[in-house]
């Protein structure tokens, strides 16, 4: 069964790995521009009169063993400035005792002073992105402090834990696992309901689940134990907020969970379709706010094709999709987006409900007279990706 020859060209690989694997390597590549990489702490406080050098700074943190605040204020700037490779924490001879004295200043074991851990924590955060054996090493040292810190009654502990362990999973696969091992993903889908969708601590958690997930899934792991568990509070967390209101790492998150065709039966619930949907028109039609329409429209696009074209619930979904008010008008607001990826996603969505091998969604796909309405701008979105496209029509 295939659901993605699409009437119009379209790239190859489109199916929902191939995605994936696409998506993968574009974040790797691009990652300061997307919605969900690396994030550091610190960056709204940097001030341009210190000019210590890392290997300066270092040498101070590391005869005071990493307790003086100044020194590890400083640290965590220059980490946050990205003007410094975070491995070169790890070099040498004295990588080891770096390690090993931050992982103490963040366990507390060494201190009494609260306000050296969150320092800590925030280093912690800012050392990233890692190689694959840096990472390995600090997720080693580190990780079991991270998830324990996790249920700190601190909205800046968890926030410094969760992006730390959010960070050190863009250091791959291996490290991921590490960190699932030590508990990680178990204790941040718990956190979900009990953040508060207020509190800083939520963004980052789900910021962290992220990037679990992404350097799994990329790998193609869908055997996470956590993942029904992670479904089912993101889809909660999804239909307790308004239009406008949820925040942006949901919808990644969801996104993700849509590579995987055992999560299609919960995401393919007719609230949540909805939900996606109306959020779509929101984003589009009717917000006032600043934050950009294409990093909560792209993941939302994403996850409604991979419903569609899956093989588990496409029919349901392609016709809560084609029966909604607004499809028309959001499909025709995303073809003719300047943003090429949201444009070629959006023909990929579009692609995956037209070639539905189900007689019910071809038989409401005519009577609604969509692609009557469509077809004009279909044509204008396929020529704007490729001027050569050979274009087949009814």
């Amino acid at each position: 069964m295939d659901h993605h020859h699409s009437l119009v060209p379209l790239p190859p690989n489109l199916d929902s790995h191939g995605r994936l694997r696409q998506v993968t390597q574009e974040s790797r590549n691009h990652s300061k521009n997307k919605a969900m990489a690396l994030r550091r702490l610190g960056l709204d406080s940097l001030e341009s009169e210190d000019t210590y050098s890392l290997e300066e700074i270092l040498g101070q943190c590391k005869t005071s063993k990493f307790s003086d605040k100044t020194w590890l204020l400083r640290l965590q700037k220059l980490l946050a400035s990205g003007e410094v490779n975070p491995d070169e924490f790890f070099k040498g001879p004295e990588g080891t005792f770096n390690l090993h004295s931050l992982s103490n200043a963040i366990s507390g074991n060494a201190h009494t002073d609260t306000g050296v851990q969150l320092l800590a924590l925030k280093v912690s955060a800012n050392l990233g992105p890692l190689s694959e054996k840096n990472g390995l090493q600090m997720a080693r040292a580190l990780g079991p402090y991270l998830v324990t810190l996790l249920s700190s009654s601190e909205n800046g502990v968890v926030e410094g834990a969760a992006i730390s362990i959010g960070n050190l999973g863009i250091a791959g696969f291996r490290v991921t696992k590490v960190l699932m091992n030590q508990g990680a993903m178990l204790k941040l889908a718990q956190l979900i309901p009990t953040c508060g969708n207020e509190a800083r601590g939520l963004p980052s958690v789900l910021y962290a689940i992220y990037h679990l997930l992404h350097s799994n899934i990329a790998e193609e792991n869908f055997a996470i134990d956590e993942l029904d568990l992670v479904s089912i509070e993101t889809i909660r967390l999804l239909l307790t907020q308004s239009s406008g209101t949820a925040h942006v790492e949901l919808y990644w998150v969801l996104y993700l969970l849509s590579c995987d065709p055992n999560q299609h039966e919960k995401l393919a619930d007719e609230r949540v379709i909805h939900t996606c949907l109306d959020t779509c028109t929101y984003e589009i039609f009717q917000k006032s706010d600043p934050r950009p329409l294409v990093k909560v429209v792209t993941p939302l696009v994403r996850l409604l094709a991979n419903l569609c074209g899956g093989p588990a619930a496409s029919e349901k979904v392609c016709l809560l999709v084609i029966q909604h008010p607004d499809l028309t008008a959001i499909l025709m607001a995303l073809l003719g987006t300047n943003y090429t990826h949201l444009c070629r996603e959006t023909l990929w969505w579009f692609s995956n409900i037209i070639n539905s091998d189900s007689v019910v969604v071809q038989e409401q796909f005519v009577e609604l007279s969509i692609m009557d309405r469509l077809e004009f701008h279909t044509i204008q979105a396929v020529q704007k990706l490729d001027p050569y496209a050979p274009i087949v029509t009814h």
